[in-house]
């Protein structure tokens, strides 16, 4: 199962690098979700919470991107390493390269649980790696 898992997840990046966050038939109806740093964000429960999450991450943003680097298997999971960047729209900053990742857990081919952060390590941490 660990494939098609790896596969999801490459599909899921593919919509994002595009900018299309709208979709969610890979999301299990019941996942957790957490945007932003990781551990330390609230937690968001349920394919319309990831919605509305999105939505308000992404408004904070004139231009957002996002691109997968790096899917390591992990079996049930799989850590994507990222690198994104934009502009954020209140002081017009732009942020050229942060390096983060995602955990995201599988079970039955979808996802339950999708944990983001903004730092690299954080993220190795999380899915119990080290660099």
């Amino acid at each position: 199962m660990s494939e098609e898992n790896v596969e999801t997840a490459r599909r899921i990046y593919r919509d994002w690098e595009q900018g299309d966050f709208s979709s969610v038939d890979w999301a299990d109806p019941d996942i957790e979700f957490m945007l932003g740093s990781g551990a330390d964000e609230a937690v968001h429960r349920g394919t319309e919470a990831i919605g509305q999450a999105w939505a308000e991450w992404l408004r904070a943003w004139d231009e957002f991107r996002v691109d997968a680097q790096e899917f390591v298997d992990l079996g049930d999971d799989v850590l994507v390493m990222v690198e994104f960047g934009g502009r954020a729209k209140k002081s017009g900053v732009p942020i050229e390269r942060m390096l983060g990742g995602n955990l995201l857990s599988f079970r039955n081919g979808k996802v339950v649980r999708l944990v983001t952060f903004t730092d690299r390590n954080d993220a190795l941490e999380a899915a119990g790696l080290r660099e």
